[in-house]
């Protein structure tokens, strides 16, 4: 079992994170892979990660019980929210789309903490229009001011399709 390969997906679900995430650590040599095949797919020893489980949890175990904890100061540590408006469609056209996806993106906005940077994702959408965007950005906008900071791409700002 020491030596026994998983799959990318497995590993994931073993450790509670995305494929994604997965691929940026092994990017960045946090917990690397072993590919294999013409495609170069990525396995995982499964000793490796248990044993990255076990490091975890005795790290986050002893924070836990340390009488002086390091605490991430705000000005460290930014949580990050990636809007990605092709959930929304690749075609944002509509006032009345704007506003339905403004309302359905609502339960999403109270997740949002002091600090945090929002960042409007704009890609893989064909078509943007003033009045959709006007019915979604506006009030994130205006929601968002006191709390958070909003990055809208330059090229909107620029081309004046959305006034910032």
């Amino acid at each position: 079992m020491q030596n026994k390969l998983i799959s990318i997906g497995e590993a994931a679900r073993l450790l509670g994170v995305s494929i994604d995430t997965l691929r940026r650590w092994d990017a960045a040599g946090h917990l690397p892979s072993i590919r294999v095949g013409l495609r170069g797919h990525r396995f995982y020893r499964y000793s490796e990660i248990t044993h990255y489980l076990q490091s975890l949890e005795v790290t986050a175990r002893e924070w836990v019980e340390s009488e002086n904890p390091i605490e991430s100061s705000p000005d460290v540590y930014c949580r990050t929210m990636n809007i990605a408006l092709k959930k929304f469609g690749t075609t944002l056209v509509s006032r009345p789309a704007g506003k339905e996806a403004w309302l359905a993106f609502q339960p999403v906005l109270k997740e949002v903490t002091e600090n945090e940077q929002i960042i409007v994702d704009f890609k893989d959408v064909v078509v943007l229009t003033p009045s959709w965007a006007d019915e979604f950005l506006t009030p994130l906008k205006k929601n968002m001011a006191t709390m958070s900071s909003l990055l809208i791409p330059a090229i909107l700002r620029s081309k004046r399709l959305w006034k910032y």
